[in-house]
């Protein structure tokens, strides 16, 4: 995929932010560093979604990740989100995701801060408990969404390690399920003390993590999208992984 500006100064002031103005002004939102030719330090990986079959591979350290299931490519992304098309779809009910197996020192949390960065679409709630990001094979990082009763929607997320594991549940707005739209989501992950997540820019909660600074939290392997029985029916155009920093931000609606 060409994307206007890769490897050089931005052409507009706010594209360091992800965000182009355009010749209209309409703003709409670009790949956070690398693809979109920012640069913001500490971006471990990024997945872009733009491939149109087989495995998708890593923007920054070259991961190929297997598919799994028969998730439907090419799917576009207009209006504020067209510089991000196109996306790959995933559906539970052929369980899809994408997989590599073994240790992934790259991904692995260790005991630094971290930023965890997704454009996708939420397509369904019928589901109680989605898994969209794993490198757990009895340690690791592990992210879900789940549901515990309509209308109330949690992000949960866990750090398993040698020091025990993390549980935290952050409530999130519950609307953006099966609304149509893209949304731009980021868990900030300051290990000596809060998590935060974002939603469309807007927090959503903060949870004290302090406790497990120092647990030093390997990957084992990476699932994109779910494992047992619970893949996540969305449509998704950018993750991104930072570990280093709670700050790194690649923009997106109110600032991302």
């Amino acid at each position: 995929m060409s994307i206007n500006g890769y490897g050089w100064l931005p052409r507009n002031p706010y594209r360091w932010k992800g965000v182009d103005a355009g010749p209209s002004g309409v703003l709409s939102f670009d790949y956070g560093w690398p693809a979109g030719g920012t640069s913001e330090p500490n971006v471990a990986a990024q997945w872009t979604f733009d491939e149109g079959s087989g495995s998708i591979v890593d923007e920054v350290a070259a991961l190929s990740l297997a598919q799994n299931g028969s998730p439907t490519y090419s799917q576009s992304a207009s209006g504020p989100w067209s510089k991000l098309s196109p996306g790959i779809k995933f559906v539970r009910a052929t369980a899809d995701r994408f997989y590599i197996s073994g240790a992934q020192p790259s991904v692995a949390n260790g005991t630094d801060d971290a930023v965890f960065e997704w454009v996708l679409k939420l397509e369904s709630s019928a589901n109680n408990k989605e898994l969209i990001w794993n490198t757990w094979a009895g340690q690791g990082t592990l992210i879900e969404f789940t549901r515990t009763a309509t209308p109330t929607y949690n992000f949960d997320f866990r750090l398993i390690g040698p020091g025990g594991t993390l549980t935290i549940a952050i409530p999130f707005d519950g609307s953006v399920y099966g609304d149509g739209d893209f949304h731009k989501w980021r868990l900030a992950l300051d290990r000596s003390g809060n998590a935060e997540l974002f939603l469309d820019g807007a927090t959503q909660g903060t949870a004290d993590v302090s406790a497990h600074a120092a647990n030093d939290i390997p990957a084992q392997a990476i699932v994109l999208s779910g494992a047992f029985g619970e893949e996540l029916d969305m449509t998704v155009l950018e993750y991104r992984l930072t570990i280093g920093n709670a700050t790194n931000n690649s923009g997106g609606p109110n600032g991302g």
